[in-house]
């Protein structure tokens, strides 16, 4: 919304939108520091429109003095695509967590790294652990009854990566306790197409 005479007269901060002084002052340091500075700064147009950009500024010389070259880039689709995707995130997250069924997730060595209010629940009932106890720990710490049975079928999901599902499965939780849960375990690929962990289906 400046023209070219307007934005000659004002120093380049005129052009951020309040509340971007820290931030300023950050990629000011680190470009005195380095000689470069790659930041994310929020411009504010002449009738008070905010625009995000991304800023690349370089130092070089020029007739003996110190100038710097900076690249402004409006990225107010990439932050639109960005803030939709973690929509998108937050949404699935709260569906998994929410589910009536139990949902845990086990890395390849089955160690529980991730788990639903229900699969929280049902540990706080049938095992001696509190939910955010049973995280880092081994499945197997809570089925020693069933530990052999078990382990057999994680790895054969784990290392064919197929799914598979058993319907009534007896879990000992121990030598005079057992339960019966329908579960499904589907393996979790990583970018790279390998498996790194199982994700249990519990009812």
């Amino acid at each position: 919304g400046y023209t070219r005479d307007e934005l000659f007269a004002m120093p380049p901060e005129a052009l951020e939108a309040p509340g971007m002084e820290a931030a300023h002052e950050g990629a000011v340091k680190k470009f005195i520091q380095n000689g470069y500075v790659t930041c994310e700064m929020v411009h504010e147009s002449k009738d008070g429109r905010e625009i995000p950009v991304e800023i690349n500024t370089r130092s070089f010389e020029y007739k003996g003095a110190h100038m710097g070259l900076s690249v402004v880039r409006d990225i107010t689709d990439r932050k639109k695509a960005e803030y939709a995707a973690a929509r998108e995130r937050r949404l699935n997250e709260s569906i998994v967590y929410n589910m009536p069924a139990g949902i845990a997730f086990l890395d390849n060595a089955f160690v529980l790294r991730k788990l639903n209010a229900s699969y929280a629940a049902m540990i706080r009932q049938y095992s001696p652990y509190a939910p955010e106890e049973a995280l880092g720990r081994s499945y197997f710490d809570y089925i020693p009854g069933s530990r052999e049975q078990v382990e057999g079928w994680f790895k054969e999901v784990r290392d064919s990566g197929e799914t598979s599902s058993r319907f009534g499965f007896e879990l000992k939780l121990s030598e005079e306790l057992s339960t019966y849960w329908d579960t499904s375990i589907t393996p979790v690929f990583d970018e790279a197409g390998k498996v790194e962990g199982i994700l249990l289906l519990t009812q």
